[in-house]
């Protein structure tokens, strides 16, 4: 037997993940109108566990988060934004000193949706990015970040791959 202690993952009104699946597979549809305050959940914890779909996700990946946030339009100001497409993602490649995108953007940054809309190319992203600072002078922005060094490492390396893939060398 091993040594180490299994631990139940303990959702609403004590049952476990597990059980939470079992019993929403013969649920009748949610009512929009329905209660999702998390009461019946007696912690945080608890709380943070019914509701935070990610923390259940098979598509988070601890090296990165994912942000939503609005960046709003400043007169005068510079866009100073530099987006590449590497292996089919938008990621942010440079970021302009004094610019309007600087401190919302980092290196690294992978563009994953505007205004709710999911981003696949460059000319999708600048276009969606600038016509709606220019219509309502902001712009919710979704991204996924890199937390740690490895994972920042990582992308830039794959910014610098491509940028060598695409640069032609002519005999």
């Amino acid at each position: 037997m091993s040594a180490h202690k299994r631990q139940k993952w303990k959702k609403y009104n004590g049952k476990t993940l597990f059980q939470c699946f079992i019993s929403c597979d013969n649920m009748p549809t949610l009512d929009p109108k329905a209660n999702l305050s998390g009461e019946g959940c007696n912690t945080d914890e608890e709380k943070t566990l019914a509701f935070d779909d990610d923390a259940t996700s098979a598509n988070v990946d601890p090296k990165y988060e994912k942000i939503t946030d609005t960046l709003m339009m400043v007169k005068g100001k510079r866009f100073g934004l530099r987006i590449q497409l590497v292996h089919g993602r938008v990621i942010v490649c440079q970021v302009e000193e004094n610019s309007l995108v600087m401190g919302f953007f980092k290196v690294g940054d992978q563009i994953e949706a505007i205004n709710g809309s999911h981003v696949s190319d460059n000319s999708q992203c600048r276009r969606l990015l600038i016509s709606a600072l220019n219509k309502f002078g902001k712009v919710e922005v979704t991204i996924s970040r890199p937390k740690t060094a490895d994972a920042l490492a990582s992308v830039i390396e794959e910014i610098a791959s491509t940028r060598m893939s695409q640069t032609k060398i002519a005999p």
